[in-house]
């Protein structure tokens, strides 16, 4: 091979300008600190450090959140512990005031003392964390506990008038007329949770309706007047309009009871042979966490009767239902087809339907639906809607839809389906879609007032009807469950007005439905999907007030389902108010034994949810570890994949400069001078 000077100089060239170019990349990694600087200088080792800096980002994340959580838990147990204090002081003052020596004016002392506790056991259960309220549930921005004065309007039964105890004593008259004689929960039952690792949320709040109440949740039926409890249903006579309408006679009815989150049961009934009492013993045969009894009461010399059920454990809350809101249906029309494939025009419907189904609240347009498998895709797979199943048995050519656990099934068929009227794909099908409430029929839990609703006082005689034809209605906006809805009488009808209250979802839904013993005429009704409160009022104008919803002086309505206690009043605080009011009464026995048997309750409801937070705070402490621990690993990991090794780096430069040096010295021999080099 011929080698030439021009070839020489070339590869001495070459040589020293790849010596240059090592020399800036040892520069840039030592002035950087990093292996690469453009992601096309090594591929690989940029997707590594990606996803290392995604997985520290994210664990950094989790640690403030878990951070956050650990700090508003804290603040729960700081608030439960003054809590348990205060109530232990409480305690002591009421043992103290039970002790026979004491004249009155020390108990009224001891009373004046109670109050000041009460007062501080309120402002502990509205602590707030950053601003928000830790005991409101998802109502942060409100004080969970409203106190109610003895001197407020309508609470002239709740004030302890004492001078019947010495009629010359006028200081003894209403003493608590300035205190709190009621408090209000006001919150709601959410949970506030805090994301900790992927697919895994730290509850960090108890609700304060379930902290500072040990009472149990309880519902009683209207008063029955029969003469025992083993009469049959269809026998008891309407007293005080209590009972609505009789039971369904002849053919077996059902309802569903159980406890919120836990396990449903059908209970199934003869009205025309099974009496109250044999409601109540299937119900506890079920054991799905609800005691069921029949209660006496004596009304004008001759005795009542109340079917009461009771959750079993303090906290919980029953849920039930007639047997139009299941948690299993089931169609009985069998109907042959294969829903991969087939459409609604398989059931004899055009292969459009223009109708829609509500199911548990939530809307699906049947002509959004090529197949009925999509359909039955989409009602299970949507969360809120709390489907568990929805099959299809191509051997009987039936469908069952299944509830998750603790929910139920409401199912609604709207609009002109096709021409076929009110028979759609589930009525069609032979599933009870239930009807308008009270009348021939009606089901046991209406038939009792069981159930918590609130009815339009004034009907109209279309669905349709502008509410502008209601008299009385003004333009303005109302508030349901803290939803607040803006309505345009002159625009919008009693359905559309319905429909936006089912669209807020707050656990209310809204219905119109038609009168049974007036055919042509509507009426407005609320149900409340769940036990507990349910408060419309009207914000501006006079919407709920002119359909006989509301008051019209105080704009505001509160449901609650038929309880034995009222709702508003919780444990710990009626207790407390009861231990001041017994103090001023004297009442040394109810002291003793009855209040502070019902404090000990709450005391240890209060120590239950403490330890909760225990708990939950050293699971949190350790995740926080755990993610401390990915944190740091995954750093180092990704200082190996990025970071340069300085020393070995400086070395290398060194040996790049010497290599450079003798290049340019073996180039000044190689390279042959020109002309140009003796140009002066």
């Amino acid at each position: 091979m011929r080698i030439t000077n021009n070839m020489m100089s070339n590869n001495v060239l070459y040589n020293i300008q790849k010596s240059l170019s090592r020399m800036d990349k040892y520069s840039n990694q030592l002035s950087t600190g990093k292996k690469y600087v453009l992601a096309e200088d090594d591929p690989i080792n940029t997707v590594l450090g990606m996803h290392f800096r995604t997985k520290i980002t994210e664990s950094e994340q989790f640690i403030r959140n878990i951070d956050d959580g650990i700090q508003f838990l804290d603040t729960c147990d700081k608030a439960l512990g003054h809590s348990v204090d205060l109530i232990n002081q409480i305690r002591t003052s009421a043992i103290y005031g039970a002790n026979d020596t004491l004249d009155q004016e020390d108990r009224d002392a001891i009373a004046r003392e109670v109050d000041q506790l009460l007062n501080g056991l309120i402002d502990t259960a509205n602590t707030d964390f950053k601003g928000d309220f830790i005991f409101s549930g998802a109502e942060t921005r409100d004080a969970p506990f409203q106190e109610v004065l003895g001197s407020e309007s309508g609470e002239s039964g709740n004030v302890t008038a004492l001078d019947y105890l010495d009629p010359d004593k006028e200081d003894r008259k209403n003493l608590n007329m300035n205190s709190i004689t009621r408090v209000k929960y006001v919150g709601d039952s959410a949970s506030l949770n805090r994301q900790i690792q992927q697919s895994l949320d730290l509850t960090v709040n108890d609700t304060g309706n379930n902290i500072f109440s040990a009472d149990t949740h309880a519902i009683t039926s209207g008063i029955m007047d029969i003469s025992d409890s083993t009469v049959p249903l269809n026998d008891a006579a309407n007293l005080n309009g209590l009972i609505t309408s009789p039971v369904a006679p002849g053919n077996p009815t059902t309802f569903t009871i159980g406890i919120e989150g836990g396990y449903m049961a059908a209970i199934t009934y003869n009205a025309d042979n099974d009496s109250i009492q044999d409601i109540a013993d299937k119900v506890n045969d079920k054991g799905v966490g609800v005691k069921a009894s029949v209660e006496k009461e004596v009304i004008d010399n001759a005795p009542v009767y109340r079917l009461k059920f009771e959750a079993e454990d303090s906290g919980k809350k029953i849920v039930m239902f007639d047997d139009d809101k299941k948690s299993e249906k089931t169609t009985t029309t069998p109907v042959f087809i294969n829903p991969d494939i087939d459409g609604f025009g398989a059931f004899g419907f055009p292969s459009t339907p223009t109708g829609e189904v509500i199911i548990n609240g939530k809307q699906f347009v049947l002509s959004d639906y090529a197949t009925v498998r999509q359909f039955m895709n989409d009602v299970a797979n949507d969360e809120d809607v709390h489907i568990d199943k929805f099959e299809y048995d191509s051997i009987n050519g039936t469908f069952s839809i299944k509830a998750d656990k603790g929910h139920f099934i409401d199912i609604e068929e709207k609009g002109d389906i096709n021409g076929f009227g009110n028979m759609g794909f589930f009525s069609g099908l032979g599933v009870n879609l239930g009807g308008a409430p009270g009348g021939e029929g009606s089901n046991i839990l209406d038939s009792m007032h069981m159930l918590n609703k609130i009815e339009s006082g004034v009907t109209v005689n279309s669905r349709n009807a502008l509410l502008s034809t209601v008299p009385n209605i003004e333009e303005g906006r109302v508030v349901v469950n803290g939803a607040i809805i803006d309505i345009d009488p002159a625009v919008d009808t009693i359905d559309k007005l319905a429909k936006r209250i089912n669209d807020k979802d707050v656990g209310v839904r809204a219905s119109v439905e038609e009168e049974i013993n007036s055919p042509g005429t509507f009426r407005l009704v609320l149900r409340s999907l769940h036990p507990g409160k349910m408060n419309i009022e009207d914000r501006e104008g006079e919407i709920f007030s002119g359909l006989g919803m509301v008051s019209k002086y105080d704009n505001k309505y509160t449901g609650y389902p038929n309880e034995i206690s009222d709702p508003e009043s919780i444990g710990v605080f009626q207790v407390v108010m009861d231990i001041r009011d017994n103090l001023y009464r004297g009442e040394n026995e109810i002291l003793s034994n009855e209040n502070l048997a019902k404090l000990d309750e709450v005391f240890d409801n209060i120590l239950k949810y403490r330890s909760k937070i225990g708990a939950r705070t050293v699971a949190a402490e350790t995740s926080q570890s755990k993610l401390d621990d990915v944190r740091i690993n995954t750093t180092n990991l990704l200082s190996d994949v990025e970071d340069v090794d300085i020393a070995e780096v400086i070395m290398k430069m060194q040996m790049a400069e010497n290599v450079q040096t003798a290049a340019l010295q073996t180039g000044a021999t190689i390279i042959q001078k020109t002309l140009v080099d003796f140009i002066r």
